[in-house]
């Protein structure tokens, strides 16, 4: 018999046998279970340079798989970044539209941006109010990712 404050219970003989040949199983099952996992561990530990690369470019991969299909998606022209080595700073972008308004407006006027280089490393963006240089800001931000640009 066990009980509790508003429960006593009573077991036969055979079913208190029987409960603790479950808890012994169960206690049983969880060692074994732990013995084989420090084992997997140790295996996967062993070679654990060569996972660690893997998962790496498997990172990468699935890194350049996802910036390429968000590009194709935007059913415009795209380009991929070119890196050059300068003593200055330079961001070009030719043609550069906004990738939220692709589809929602149908004459978006693509913007010329060019900072640093040869150019000012600091612009003013000025313009009346509704010019959209909200719109330009966030668009020079957006497209660092993925510029829907004909040149970058």
């Amino acid at each position: 018999m066990s009980a509790t404050s508003s429960v006593k219970r009573y077991y036969f003989e055979e079913l208190t046998d029987l409960v603790r040949e479950l808890q012994e199983a169960e206690e049983t099952h969880s060692q074994i279970v732990k013995e084989v996992a420090a084992r997997f561990f140790r295996r996967f530990d062993a070679d654990y340079e060569t996972w660690s690369q893997s998962i790496r470019i498997i990172s990468q991969l699935d890194c350049l798989i996802s910036l390429a299909k968000a590009s194709s998606s935007l059913g415009e022209p795209s380009c991929r970044p070119h890196f050059v080595d300068q003593e200055r700073s330079v961001v070009e972008f030719e043609e550069l539209r906004h990738p939220c308004m692709l589809n929602a407006v149908a004459d978006f006027i693509p913007n010329n941006v060019q900072l640093g280089g040869g150019s000012a490393k600091i612009n003013l963006l000025t313009g009346a109010n509704a010019a959209g240089k909200s719109t330009v800001l966030r668009m020079v931000s957006i497209t660092m990712h993925v510029p829907p640009s004909d040149h970058c």
